[in-house]
C-alpha cells in the first residue's frame, strides 16, 4: 500500500492548495496506485469473492434498503459481505443475517468542504476497507456528490456501482459533475417517480440484469427483544386486545402533529371499538408526548414506551400491533416492514406538485395499506416540492391544517383499503 499512501498524500497537498475536489484529477492520480497494488486484479477461481455495501444514512433509509441486502446475499451466496452503516442504523444492522461484517462510519459529511472531510475518508478506508480486496461494491445513497461514492472508490473495489451523479436537477438541466469517473458502473437515474425501495432494487434488476426474487423489506431483532415486547405488552396480549402503535413524535418539528389532535381523534374511536389498546413509541425526549396520551386515554389502555426502546425493541413491539398511527418516521417504515397498515400525518401540502423526488412519492409506507393525510395548501413561504413541502423545520406549521376530522375520515378509508387488500397509498386532504 506504499504507492497508495504516496498518491493520497500527493492529492491531499494539491487539494489543500487549490481548496477544491476534482474527481477526475483524483482518479488520475489514484488509479495507477490501485493498479500497482493489485486492487484491480481479478481473484483466482478458488478465492472467496468479497462484496462491499455502503448504506450510511438514516435508520428509515436502512430499513427500506433491507431487501436489497437480502437479495445480494441470495445472488452471491458464497461471498464475504461487508456492510458500512451510520450510527443511526448500526443497531438494526448488527442483527442482519445476510452480512459477514458490519463497519460503523461515524463521519459527519459536508459535501461543500471536501478538503475537511477527505482525511477522515482516507483514514476510514485505510483502516476498515483497504485490508479487504473487494470484487464488487454497492453504494445506494441517492444524493448528488455523496461522500459515500468517494468512500466506495477508496475501498479499492474492482467494480463500483451507484446511481449516476449526472441527473436532472430542479432547474430542468443535467449538471455534469464529473463524479461518474469514480464508478465503473454508473446506473442511469430513473425518470419515473418510484418509491425508494424500488429505486434501491432497480440497481439489481435493471442494470445488472439480476433477477429479484423477493421485493419485500424486513427488520431484524433478537430473542431478548421479543421477550421485552411480550413483557411490556403482557396485559394487552393476555386480554387479546387489538394493539395500535401510536407515534406522535418526529425527528423534526415540521413533521409532528399536535398531540391534542390525536386525543380528539382517539377518544371517540375508543368508545366505538371496545377491544382497542395503544402502545406509544418514539425517540429520545418524546416520553412526555406518550404521557399526555396515556393521561387522556387512560393508563389501562395505553402503554407508554416513547423514548425507552431501542430500534430493535421497537421492532419487536410493532410485530404485535395491527396498525400504525402517527408521523412520517423511521418507525413508520419499520411498521411497514412487519406488514402493518398505516395512517400517517404528513406535512407535505396537497396542492404542491408531487415531483419525482418528492418525499410523499418516495417514502410512503411500502406495500401495505396506507393513508397519508396532507395539509391542503402551503402556508407563508412553504413551497419546496422536493422535500417535506413545509419550510418551517423547527415548528409545527403546515401540518396543523390536518384536522382530527380528516384523521377520522382517513381511518375509515384505511379500513376499506384493508378489507380490499389494496396496498397502493391514498393521499387524503381537505378542500381549501
Amino acid at each position: 500500500m506504499v504507492l497508495l499512501q504516496e498518491a493520497i498524500e500527493s492529492f491531499c497537498q494539491k487539494m489543500n492548495h487549490e481548496k477544491k475536489f476534482v474527481a477526475k484529477e483524483f482518479v488520475t492520480m489514484m488509479e495507477p496506485a490501485f493498479q500497482a497494488d493489485g486492487y484491480r486484479t481479478p481473484k483466482g477461481k478458488d478465492e472467496r469473492p468479497e462484496i462491499l455495501i455502503i448504506r450510511d444514512d438514516a435508520a428509515g433509509d436502512f430499513v427500506l434498503f433491507s431487501g436489497v441486502i437480502r437479495e445480494i446475499r441470495r445472488l452471491y451466496p458464497t461471498a464475504y459481505i461487508t456492510l458500512v452503516v451510520s450510527p443511526r442504523a448500526i443497531e438494526l444492522a448488527q442483527c442482519c443475517p445476510y452480512v459477514d461484517a458490519v463497519e460503523l462510519n461515524t463521519m459527519k459529511f459536508n459535501a461543500e468542504k471536501f478538503e475537511e472531510i477527505f482525511p477522515h475518508l482516507v483514514k476510514f478506508a485505510s483502516e476498515r476497507l483497504l485490508t479487504h480486496r473487494f470484487d464488487l461494491a454497492f453504494c445506494e445513497r441517492l444524493g448528488i456528490r455523496t461522500p459515500s461514492i468517494l468512500l466506495e472508490y477508496m475501498s479499492g473495489a474492482k467494480k463500483r456501482i451507484a446511481y449516476s451523479q449526472d441527473r436532472l436537477g430542479p432547474d430542468g438541466k443535467v449538471p455534469r459533475l464529473g463524479w461518474d469517473c469514480l464508478l465503473t458502473t454508473p446506473v442511469p437515474f430513473p425518470k419515473e417517480s418510484w418509491h425508494d425501495v424500488d429505486m434501491d432494487f432497480h440497481v439489481l434488476d435493471s442494470l445488472l440484469q439480476l433477477p429479484v426474487a423477493n421485493r419485500s423489506i424486513e427488520i431484524w431483532y433478537t430473542g431478548q427483544d421479543v421477550a421485552y415486547a411480550k413483557e411490556k405488552l403482557a396485559k394487552f396480549l393476555e386480554g387479546k386486545r387489538r394493539i395500535y402503535a401510536l407515534v406522535p413524535g418526529a425527528s423534526i418539528k415540521q413533521k409532528q402533529w399536535p398531540v391534542e389532535n390525536y386525543i380528539q381523534f382517539l377518544q371517540p374511536l375508543l368508545k366505538k371499538e371496545k377491544d382497542l389498546a395503544f402502545v406509544v413509541l418514539g425517540g429520545p425526549g418524546e416520553g412526555e408526548l406518550g404521557a399526555q396520551l396515556q393521561e387522556a386515554l387512560g393508563s389501562r389502555l395505553v402503554v407508554n414506551l416513547a423514548g425507552e426502546t431501542t430500534f430493535r425493541q421497537a421492532g419487536a413491539v410493532l410485530s404485535h400491533c395491527s396498525m400504525y398511527i402517527g408521523s412520517d418516521t423511521s418507525l413508520m417504515h419499520m411498521a411497514a416492514a412487519v406488514g402493518l397498515p398505516a395512517l400517517v400525518v404528513a406535512c407535505f401540502p396537497a396542492s404542491l406538485p408531487r415531483v419525482q423526488s418528492s418525499i410523499p412519492a418516495r417514502f410512503y409506507p411500502y406495500r401495505v395499506p396506507s393513508v397519508m393525510l396532507l395539509p391542503p395548501k402551503p402556508l407563508d413561504d412553504c413551497n419546496d416540492p422536493y422535500r417535506y413541502g413545509c419550510s418551517h423545520t423547527n415548528e409545527m406549521h403546515c401540518i396543523r391544517q390536518v384536522t382530527p376530522a380528516l384523521m377520522s375520515q382517513g381511518y375509515a378509508v384505511l379500513q376499506q383499503r384493508i378489507k380490499a387488500g389494496s396496498k397502493e397509498p391514498v393521499f387524503l386532504s381537505t378542500k381549501e
